[in-house]
């Protein structure tokens, strides 16, 4: 990843990886960034931020949509309900 970050989603979506999110652990700061990896290119991409900074949560994969939801919205882990979608474009 261009950060360093723990704790963050990973999934694959048309053809790319896509990682959210995740923890900045000397500072304590929860990220919201989406970033996507080309594997032909061997790129990143900055995607739209998620809504919610978050990290711990789980993701999928449907029809070139993540979904994401779940996780801990604030340092340490305190489950919360969230649910957000995000598009990714093809590689």
């Amino acid at each position: 990843l261009p950060e360093g970050t723990a704790g963050f989603g990973f999934e694959e979506a048309n053809g790319r990886l896509v990682a959210t999110g995740g923890e900045n652990l000397a500072e304590r700061i929860l990220s919201g960034r989406a970033w996507a990896y080309d594997p032909a290119e061997e790129e990143w991409s900055r995607l739209p931020d998620m809504r919610t900074p978050m990290h711990g949560h789980a993701m999928i994969e449907y029809r070139g949509r993540v979904r994401v939801f779940a996780g801990s919205h604030c340092s340490g882990f305190h489950p919360f309900r969230s649910s957000e979608s995000l598009e990714v474009p093809p590689a």
